[in-house]
């Protein structure tokens, strides 16, 4: 998926990534995670820049 390797898209394809995924399994789901920023042109982009996100 282009999103991911750019880590950038318009908000409108970014709603369309999300809308075609399919529902996640919730033993899937559980546990920690790691993710990045995607840049969508916001004026908020790039709040999350040098720190460190898990959840």
């Amino acid at each position: 998926m282009k999103i991911l390797s750019t880590r950038g898209a318009s908000p409108e394809k970014i709603l369309q990534a999300i809308d075609a995924l399919l529902a996640a399994d919730l033993d899937f789901i559980n546990g920690r995670w790691r993710g990045f920023e995607i840049l969508t042109g916001h004026g908020l982009d790039g709040l999350q820049r040098g720190r460190r996100s898990v959840i």
